[in-house]
């Protein structure tokens, strides 16, 4: 059932309902009570036997506090506002003050016939000791002192309207109730200041005893009143000074009426609401001869002017309830507290408004625990008996019981929350339950982190129903929660088992599992496996990551299945880990992915393929023969004879031509262009690569008998041979194609050789010029010789101090300087030092 089914949900009381036990259970069944007053230290209770009994406000009785004030049932009881003196009324026509703690002022005052209500002055231990009485006649009884005595005086108030059942005194008010309404009389004015009546059913016009009227003092000048089926509102003030009517000082004004379905058996205020004690007639049953009461209920309204709102209807669970009318119940309230006292012959409810730990343990108790778990949480002062974490493990058992598992799980984070213990228990409940499927998603990897066996019940319960789930936990999971060994354990085993059976996507998903696990054991050889196979892309980088180089030497070949690009660039740049001599055999069986490294490798690292040219040479020409050619001339490292023999077997004409150049055969290769190939350009570069006059010879005298080729070689050959030589040779009227135009392009060669010739002749002639200027400039130049210069033979100044004893001297251009008569004969026009140095002499300067 839905714990929130409005249909049947109940609506939570506003007020908390406790039966008063204790001595007063005892009392009450021997002497069952009648009437009852409440101050806010105790409660005094009027028995049909005539007593008056004193409790606490739990039902302990107070030592020696009870009076046999009366003979028959006491009808009210009053209480003054000290809560010292205690007055009683019977039928037996005695009203009676009694005094808690002293007998000074109490009183007995008879009367000739049943006294129906009492009350006592507020202030009756502080000023005059007066007392009101109701029968047929309302008086207000004095005790005085006089010459003669102590003696009462008694003063009539009203009469002649029946009998007065009730009468409630606020130090300034009196207020009463007789069966045609209720009066209020203005003690300090001594003036009756308003009468209110009420329009009562049939059954309270004809039995005013059984429907008794209910009048609570609200606070100083606030009167409430139920009687019947109806309830009044009234507030007293106070008129306007400059009023000149000779009216009451005071006067009353109704604020709020309404009328009810229902009898008022006692009214008391809470705030602005009212509080009713109700009887509802209707609900009166027969059984035969037997009458069957209701219930008595205890309504919370708001009054207003003809209408009211009930804010809460509460069924009191009063023991024989169904024995007791109307006129056997009553209510009364400790002013300022909030606090009600229903009574009936045997038994007293005490009412108060519920307090949060009420409120919290009404919606634990109503399944409500979201609400109870909330109301915790914003609790300022704190609960004495619930806990957030309590109520949250009451609403998880509760969850589980309804077989709600997916409701529990979602609940458990912010229930449980650091608390490892209960997120265990709940754990095995689960499992328990077989819904570990439930919790799984929401258990808690840190704080707290569980113990490693829950996390590996999790995993082997998933591997077994759901492995894509199994998959995301791998994935998502810290790996220092669970043992690895174990999990993967029983990956394998599962993958041994049951491989064959495995939809493709769950096989993926374990394997990449496994390797998830072979990476948190630091086992990385064993995950590059897995994710080998699984194409994985990011194999690479994983290898790259974890430096595993010397681990894929063996599975170079998946590589290349796997991603041949990303493959060539990982082995490429580790060479130095995986060596061409490791990758070249693994890869024999596949020529392409040979052909694809190799091709790299030479042009990054040419030296590493030497050993490897003739096996390129086929490469080459399986998968790529366009390239072969150029890879044949910047190799050297292949047999040029059997490559020759492989072109020649796979008509790689050009790829031929060029080996038995590079091998000296110019003129095989020559016949190989003009008879295989037919080319006359390739033939004529060819020739002018190599430039040997018997290769001319040779391409000239094919040429002979070909006129299309006589017509390229007049063309182009003018720049290497002289054409004349071509045409002294060609048959005398051979058809030459195109030979005007040949002829004027020999010409236009020839003029263009002439002027090149002459304009280089000019460019020499002026440089030649120019740089003999330069050289006789820099000749003519002076050089510099310092004071302190001496010479390099015999170490004097080179000039001396006197210039009268000055000779000759010679500095060359290395920057040795002599005195003329120093130098050797045979070395005056070259430096002797540098001669001695053997280096190129400087040419001398002679300066006199």
């Amino acid at each position: 059932m839905d714990q929130y089914d409005e249909e049947e949900e109940e609506v939570e009381p506003l007020l908390k309902y406790n039966r008063l036990g204790n001595d007063l259970k005892r009392v009450l069944k021997e002497d069952p009570a009648s009437c009852l007053a409440v101050h806010s230290k105790f409660l005094v209770i009027g028995s049909h036997s005539g007593s008056v009994h004193i409790f606490d406000h739990e039902g302990n009785r107070i030592t020696d506090k009870q009076f046999q004030s009366h003979d028959i049932t006491v009808n009210q009881l009053s209480i003054d506002e000290k809560g010292e003196y205690i007055a009683s009324c019977s039928d037996d026509g005695k009203a009676v003050v009694n005094g808690l703690f002293s007998d000074e002022h109490e009183q007995v005052i008879e009367f000739e016939r049943p006294v129906k209500a009492v009350a006592i002055d507020p202030q009756y231990s502080k000023r005059s000791r007066q007392l009101v009485t109701g029968d047929d006649k309302l008086l207000i009884s004095e005790k005085s002192a006089g010459f003669f005595g102590k003696h009462v005086k008694r003063n009539t108030i009203h009469q002649g309207e029946g009998i007065i059942r009730s009468i409630k005194w606020n130090r300034s008010f009196i207020a009463w109730a007789n069966s045609q309404g209720v009066k209020i009389y203005d003690v300090r004015s001594q003036q009756r200041i308003t009468s209110i009546g009420f329009n009562f059913q049939e059954a309270a016009k004809q039995r005013p005893d059984l429907y008794r009227c209910s009048m609570c003092w609200r606070d100083e000048s606030s009167l409430l009143i139920g009687y019947g089926d109806q309830v009044r509102v009234v507030q007293i003030n106070t008129r306007a000074a400059h009023d000149v009517r000779d009216l009451p000082r005071t006067y009353a004004q109704i604020t709020a009426m309404f009328k009810t379905d229902y009898f008022i058996a006692g009214i008391a205020p809470s705030g602005s609401n009212i509080v009713l004690l109700t009887y509802n007639e209707s609900e009166v049953k027969k059984e035969g001869k037997r009458t069957i009461n209701p219930r008595p209920h205890v309504r919370l309204v708001v009054p207003g002017m003809d209408y009211s709102v009930e804010k809460s209807n509460d069924a009191l669970s009063i023991r024989h309830y169904e024995m007791y009318r109307c006129d056997l119940y009553g209510l009364e309230w400790v002013p300022n507290e909030d606090t009600y006292f229903i009574i009936s012959p045997i038994d007293i409810i005490k009412a108060n408004p519920r307090t949060e730990e009420d409120h919290v343990n009404w919606l634990v108790k109503h399944n409500k625990f979201l609400e109870a778990m909330s109301v915790v949480q914003k609790s300022e002062t704190g609960l004495k008996t619930h806990t957030y974490e309590k109520i949250g493990h009451m609403y998880l058992d509760f969850l589980c019981e309804q077989d709600n598992f997916v409701e529990a799980a979602k609940r458990c984070t912010s229930i449980l929350a650091h608390n490892q213990e209960s997120w265990e228990h709940y754990f095995y409940k689960f499992r328990d339950s077989g819904k570990i499927q439930e919790i799984a998603l929401y258990l808690p990897r840190e704080d707290p982190t569980l113990q490693p066996a829950v996390y590996e019940l999790v995993l082997y319960h998933f591997i077994q129903t759901d492995i894509q789930s199994f998959s995301h936990l791998i994935k998502t999971w810290q790996k220092s929660i669970y043992h690895g060994p174990t999990i993967i354990n029983t990956v394998l085993e599962r993958m041994k088992t049951s491989d064959s059976s495995l939809a493709e996507e769950d096989r993926h998903s374990l394997y990449e599992s496994l390797a998830i696990l072979y990476t948190n054991q630091s086992e990385y050889a064993e995950a590059l496996t897995v994710y080998l196979k699984l194409k994985h892309d990011d194999v690479f980088e994983f290898i790259h990551k974890h430096n595993l180089f010397s681990s894929i030497n063996s599975q170079i070949v998946l590589l290349m299945d796997f991603n041949c690009g990303l493959a060539l660039d990982l082995l490429l740049n580790n060479i130095e880990c995986i060596p061409p001599q490791l990758v070249v055999p693994q890869l024999e069986k596949h020529s392409l992915y040979q052909f694809n490294y190799l091709d790299r490798l030479i042009k990054r690292y040419p030296y590493e393929c030497t050993s490897y040219h003739n096996k390129m040479v086929y490469l080459y020409a399986e998968h790529s023969p366009k390239n072969l050619l150029s890879f044949l001339k910047r190799a050297d490292g292949y047999d040029q004879a059997a490559a020759v023999k492989f072109c020649d077997e796979r008509e790689l004409l050009k790829e031929k031509v060029y080996l038995q150049g590079k091998m000296g055969n110019h003129r095989q290769a020559l016949q190989s262009i003009v008879h295989d190939l037919q080319d006359v350009e390739y033939a004529i570069d060819f020739c002018k690569e190599h430039n040997y006059k018997s290769l001319w010879d040779e391409l000239i005298t094919y040429s002979l008998t070909n006129p299309k080729f006589i017509t390229a070689l007049l063309e182009n050959i003018g720049t290497h041979v002289d054409p004349l030589i071509l045409i002294q040779r060609i048959p005398e009227k051979t058809e030459i194609p195109n030979l005007r135009n040949s002829l004027v392009k020999i010409l236009q060669d020839f003029n263009l050789q002439i002027s090149l010739r002459e304009d280089c002749q000019k460019i020499l002639e002026t440089d030649t010029l120019n740089l003999l200027a330069q050289h006789v400039k820099l000749q003519k130049k002076g050089l510099c010789v310092e004071d302190a210069a001496r010479c390099s033979i015999c170490h004097e100044r080179i000039i001396p101090i006197d210039l009268r004893f000055g000779t000759d001297m010679t500095m060359f251009y290395c920057h040795h300087m002599f005195h003329i008569d120093c130098l050797p004969s045979y070395s005056s026009s070259t430096c002797a030092i540098c001669n001695a140095q053997k280096r190129n002499p400087g040419y001398s300067s002679s300066l006199m």
